[in-house]
């Protein structure tokens, strides 16, 4: 596929009905993914987003871009690794057997 011209977003004329404008919408809509998707560039992404979007941005700016974790991951990765060393801690105490309650041994509720 070579590369489209960049498709002309509909301007609503006077005379014509919402739903026809809506129409012309949605094909430039269609339009711009066949374009998007004839950029060599661009298809790049369909092989995994950010390693595409990578070398759509080495090749745009001609140096690699630093990608930010979210909060939301930094805050879930945090827990998680808080979560494995509690789980390590469990696994190192070995904790000692009960001491015997004192009293005569009998228990307190029967049942």
């Amino acid at each position: 596929m070579k590369n489209l011209p960049r498709p002309e977003y509909p301007s609503p004329h006077p005379s014509e009905t919402f739903e026809a404008h809506l129409a012309k919408v949605e094909q430039w809509e269609r339009d711009m993914v066949s374009f998007r998707r004839s950029k060599p560039l661009l298809k790049r992404l369909r092989k995994g987003w950010l390693e595409g979007f990578a070398e759509f941005h080495l090749q745009v700016f001609g140096k690699a871009t630093r990608y930010r974790k979210s909060q939301v991951q930094l805050e879930q990765e945090r827990r998680m690794e808080h979560m494995e060393r509690m789980a390590e801690r469990m696994r190192e105490w070995k904790l000692p057997p009960r001491p015997e309650r004192e009293g005569n041994g009998t228990p307190l509720f029967e049942s």
